[in-house]
């Protein structure tokens, strides 16, 4: 195709051009925290097929303040791999729902709008994603990172 006197160099690309490292996420000590929600959306994964809903937190007092983590909660039914219709009290979604509207259950068929964490403050208990290989072997420790696992309770 080309001509064997032209150098390989002339048709690479630079590929130190295209290849950016993103920004890693925090890592910070397992614990509970205090933290606000500044973000929510919803977002599709199309390596899982799923829709979840990120949550995104800034730690506001402490050794970590301003440190910003995250928190995906599945909007998709794992058994039937559609969006849930309804949240029951054993989804994640439902559970921190409760737990944003001051402890209160929703009333049946109530619709649950993602509004009520934006600048909410709450404390959250923080852990730390141990990442692994398709076959299961741990990745290296540096590629760990910290999420918001779960809710405790809404903070005045």
């Amino acid at each position: 195709m080309f001509s064997e006197s032209a150098s390989k160099k002339e048709f690479m690309p630079d590929v130190d051009a295209y290849c950016i490292a993103g920004e890693s996420p925090p890592l910070i000590l397992e614990g509970i925290y205090c933290v606000q929600c500044d973000e929510c959306k919803e977002v599709y994964y199309q390596a899982y097929n799923s829709n979840k809903l990120l949550l995104r937190f800034r730690i506001i007092e402490g050794q970590y303040e301003s440190t910003e983590l995250c928190m995906f909660i599945n909007l998709t039914d794992p058994r039937t791999g559609k969006r849930y219709k309804e949240f029951t009290p054993n989804t994640a979604y439902y559970v921190n729902w409760v737990v944003a509207n001051n402890e209160n259950l929703p009333p049946r068929k109530d619709r649950m709008s993602y509004r009520i964490f934006k600048n909410k403050i709450f404390e959250a208990k923080v852990r730390t994603t141990k990442r692994r290989f398709h076959d299961g072997m741990a990745m290296p420790k540096c590629l760990n990172y910290s999420v918001i696992d779960y809710l405790i309770k809404r903070l005045p």
